[in-house]
């Protein structure tokens, strides 16, 4: 069984506790760690957010064997102890339910309702894009979600920069999945463990008991590295 973790990193400024982190995991579960850096296309013309999704092509394209895929975020750090994700499979697409602010997903959810109107979605449901498992019978989906967004690219560039500014592929990827009737495997909370200082679990570390992969994500791009840097210091000596 091939595994492999990926994370996107086209046009950021990649962080090292996040790479060690994800190599000490690998390394441990016997799988594989892709940085997809390069975009496959112009990011002017597609975020890197949507390009997560071009994963099947580079892999393939560069004859790399795969049997199940795990994508995260690049500002994620994955916890020293955490459990083998793939093994949390079921051969569904897993995804973690996040409702990190109520307001952000129930009106990005009305915002690109016209782009989908046969479908009715529920907030309830919602989840975050940010921690992915799939396998090789997603593969047409991905591919789905890129002809998706070149279909709709216009509109949704306006949507993400101009009218809405709810985010990139996530609200549209959670339509998608009604749309594809997609079976979604709901895996826990700790998988992916987000907006950390909103949630109040930051300051006083409790994101380290409660979560699995940290994600430091709503925190100002000027403090997130130096954050990373601070938890990777405090237990660098968990990862050997």
């Amino acid at each position: 069984m091939k595994n492999i973790v990926y994370i996107v990193a086209i046009n950021w400024d990649l962080q090292g506790p996040a790479i060690k982190s994800w190599e000490y995991w690998c390394k441990k579960n016997d799988c594989d760690f892709y940085v997809v850096d390069e975009p496959v296309v112009e990011i002017e013309a597609m975020a890197p957010h949507w390009q997560r999704y071009y994963i099947y092509d580079i892999l393939e394209n560069q004859n790399i064997e795969y049997d199940n895929i795990l994508y995260v975020d690049a500002d994620a750090i994955v916890k020293w102890d955490a459990p083998n994700f793939f093994e949390m499979s079921n051969g569904n697409l897993g995804v973690v339910q996040d409702f990190a602010s109520y307001e952000w997903v129930y009106n990005g959810i009305k915002g690109y309702q016209h782009l989908f109107p046969s479908i009715e979605y529920d907030w309830n449901d919602y989840f975050c894009t940010g921690f992915l498992l799939s396998n090789k019978k997603h593969k047409q989906f991905y591919q789905d979600i890129i002809a998706f967004y070149f279909q709709n690219q216009d509109e949704i560039q306006d949507l993400q920069y101009n009218r809405l500014k709810k985010g990139f592929d996530q609200t549209p990827v959670n339509y998608l999945t009604r749309g594809y009737d997609v079976d979604l495997q709901i895996l826990p909370k700790q998988c992916s463990l987000g907006a950390l200082h909103q949630r109040g679990i930051l300051n006083q570390g409790l994101f380290m008991e409660m979560g699995w992969v940290w994600q430091f994500n709503g925190i100002p791009k000027e403090d997130t590295k130096r954050i990373m840097e601070q938890v990777w210091e405090t237990n660098k000596e968990k990862y050997k």
